[in-house]
């Protein structure tokens, strides 16, 4: 629930959102060749913070966001048998070095991917 709050807040005061999360991230890594700059963290999260919510609620799945990206990842070569880790097992995991040198497995077939097996919303409780 704390995380929820916390988008939601962070989606209905961005600059100030920003601000802080420019403010701790330049206080905790203190070894930035440059800092963070307020403006372009501003822009950012002035951008992605109608993308957070959904009917005014954080976490929420919609079947057309999805079928979305999913046709943007079809229409760009991206929707393949191959998945990227950061350690590959031997099977369909690829080292994402192995999915820049094209190393991306078979194409899979758009109309075989159906967006709501995707994802649930079974767990949010309602209001």
């Amino acid at each position: 629930r704390d995380s929820c709050r916390g988008y939601e807040w962070a989606a209905a005061n961005g600059d100030e959102a920003a601000d802080l999360l420019v403010a701790a991230g330049n206080r905790d890594n203190p070894s930035l060749t440059e800092p963070l700059e307020s403006g372009l963290i501003r822009a950012s999260t002035a951008a992605t913070a109608p993308l957070l919510l959904d009917g005014g609620k954080w976490g929420r799945m919609d079947e057309g966001r999805w079928d979305e990206f999913l046709d943007w990842l079809s229409e760009y070569g991206l929707l393949t048998t191959s998945m990227q880790s950061r350690s590959a097992p031997s099977g369909d995991s690829k080292t994402l070095d192995e999915l820049r040198a094209g190393n991306a497995g078979d194409s899979i077939d758009r109309s075989t991917v159906e967006a709501s097996a995707l994802f649930t919303n079974d767990f949010f409780a309602e209001p």
